[in-house]
């Protein structure tokens, strides 16, 4: 559904614009930003600021808002009216059968084993991404999420789910999947004992059920993953 904002801000009291508006017949997911000046029919100057955004899918829709600022300032005789716009959009929607745990954000586990990058390209496709533990209560939110599916049918290991961590670039230099941020610095480096390991084939962080501990798996076995989206 495309969302209309139109905003007339007049200089004077006098006089106002008429102008009606129409649903465009073509939805689009772009955002549309104007501001036009002009003088009417008493002479009365007149700025219009409009906001134009089209929600392609429900996952883009919500509540848009704009700010507008006014002021007029003259200078050696001379009057220019400054307006200042501030446009605020909501998150992205979370997808399908993401759960909400105030304070932490929104979260998935996909019960379908995939290897690591399928399980990214899943997470990216709802509009998350592979889940980053930051604390000792995000790590009992997923393993409570774990525990209520005791069975991952068809996986390489029942008790492990991928994370959005690895060593692909440098081995034993572990970082997470944005921009190489050292995975020591998120707030919860809780590695298994003997984790983790000196195999090079494995390159894939995974979080144990039981444990909430981490260890280094190889990125094809077909798995669980976590995904999450960030509360905004």
């Amino acid at each position: 559904m495309a969302l209309f904002l139109l905003l007339l801000l007049l200089l004077s009291v006098r006089g106002s614009p008429s102008q009606e508006m129409q649903c465009p017949s073509l939805r689009t997911a772009a955002l549309s930003f104007s501001v036009a000046s002009s003088r009417n029919q008493t002479g009365h100057r007149i700025a219009q600021v409009m906001l134009k955004h089209g929600a392609q899918t429900e996952a883009d829709s919500g509540a848009w808002q704009i700010d507008v600022d006014q002021n007029t300032v003259i200078c050696d005789g001379v009057e220019s009216v400054n307006i200042v716009a501030t446009v605020t959009a909501p998150p992205t929607r979370p997808g399908p059968d993401y759960e909400l745990f105030p304070g932490l954000g929104y979260y998935k586990l996909h019960t379908t084993p995939r290897t690591w990058e399928e399980a990214w390209r899943s997470c990216a496709f709802e509009g998350g991404h592979l889940a980053i533990v930051n604390s000792e209560t995000e790590a009992r939110v997923l393993q409570m999420m774990f525990a209520r599916n005791p069975k991952i049918v068809g996986s390489t290991q029942n008790d492990y789910a991928f994370l959005g961590a690895h060593d692909m670039f440098s081995e034993g230099q572990f970082t997470t999947i944005f921009a190489g941020d050292p995975l020591n610095k998120t707030g919860y480096w809780n590695w298994a004992k003997g984790q983790p390991s000196k195999n090079t084939s494995s390159n894939c962080v995974i979080f144990h059920r039981m444990e909430a501990t981490y260890y280094d798996k190889p990125c094809t076995w077909k798995l669980a993953a976590f995904c999450e989206q960030e509360l905004y």
